[in-house]
């Protein structure tokens, strides 16, 4: 039997300050430590397995993206030139800024296990 190995939450005042407080460049999939790139990825699967099941009974912990989202927040920022985190960005806008990003992961994740990386993403093509 293969045995489960379990990520710890994502903490946002870790990721903020080992991460983003390095400029969002450090928040690109190729700029990542291993252990931000499998958090990011675990957080996105996990959002994008429960949008696939949402009329299904859950019964497993509630999905937080806040750890992807606050990244593709200060990606979009930087993107639009924008000064402050608290611009407005439609539902929209959002969700496919993340799942371009949750790509972005798990390309990166390939390309780290395989050496085959399907592309360079900088803080215009992300998202």
């Amino acid at each position: 039997m293969r045995r489960t190995r379990t990520v710890p939450r994502t903490d946002l005042n870790k990721l903020s300050s080992e991460v983003l407080s390095r400029g969002c460049e450090a928040a690109l999939p190729q700029n990542l430590p291993d252990r931000w790139l499998r958090l990011l990825g675990r957080d996105v699967v996990e959002a994008r397995k429960a949008f696939l099941e949402e009329n299904e009974e859950q019964d497993g912990p509630e999905i937080d993206i806040s750890g992807p989202l606050l990244i593709v927040v200060a990606l979009l920022s930087k993107k639009n030139r924008k000064t402050s985190l608290v611009d407005e960005f439609s539902t929209d806008e959002l969700m496919a800024s993340l799942d371009s990003y949750g790509r972005a992961i798990q390309e990166e994740i390939v390309g780290r296990q395989t050496g085959v990386f399907l592309r360079q993403y900088t803080v215009e093509n992300v998202v």
